[in-house]
């Protein structure tokens, strides 16, 4: 006889690291459905942290560029 089932992956995980360009936007435009997914994963409790490798964009200017994008919520710490 089985136990219960397995938590699902999504309630086995706190915090997740999203990379920026070509994940949550490309060319300056979100990617469709993204930040919804995103909006959902924030509603369901889960820390979201946003990174980029672009040495030119400051935490702030990324915050800002996410939030302009439809990405609400993020905060300068969050990136």
């Amino acid at each position: 006889r089985l136990g219960a089932p397995p938590p699902s992956l999504l309630d086995r995980i706190d915090a997740i690291v999203c990379d920026c360009d070509g994940v949550l936007f490309a060319h300056g435009t979100a990617l469709p459905g993204v930040p919804e997914a995103v909006g959902a994963l924030r509603r369901a409790g889960k820390r979201l942290l946003f990174v980029t490798n672009s040495a030119t964009q400051s935490r702030r200017s990324l915050c800002a560029k996410l939030s302009a994008l439809g990405y609400g919520g993020v905060l300068e710490a969050d990136c």
